[in-house]
């Protein structure tokens, strides 16, 4: 019990502090210069890959909730790992905050395209 109540509390923990290091880069983006890497980083992200998936599963059978849930995971936009990646491996950090701001926003908009293209 005290275990799983130490991991809880780390996992909270970490969550927290990318959320409040995402938050910090994304109040520091000064310019839009990377719009279109980041446009062709979601539209290849959210809108390609889960056509493409989608579509190879109805060509295989797969219908229903189990084929619109594995749409919907590959449609998700960028994650924390991608700002994370970028921190560790001293990569364009802008680019993936930058790429995980629009995504969330896109995301609103890709969700219900995905549920209507491939619901029950």
């Amino acid at each position: 019990m005290l275990l799983k109540t130490l991991l809880t509390t780390g996992v909270w923990a970490v969550i927290s502090r990318s959320l409040i290091a995402i938050g910090m880069q994304l109040s520091e983006l000064n310019s839009w210069h990377n719009l279109k890497q980041v446009v062709a980083c979601l539209a290849i992200k959210m809108l390609l890959i889960p056509l493409v998936i989608g579509t190879g599963l109805t060509f295989v059978g797969m219908a229903g909730a189990p084929r619109l849930s594995l749409v919907r995971k590959m449609a998700m936009s960028p994650a924390f790992g991608a700002t994370l990646l970028a921190e560790v491996f001293n990569l364009d950090r802008q680019l993936a905050v930058s790429a995980i701001g629009i995504g969330c926003v896109t995301l609103l908009f890709a969700i219900p395209i995905w549920i209507g293209l491939f619901s029950f």
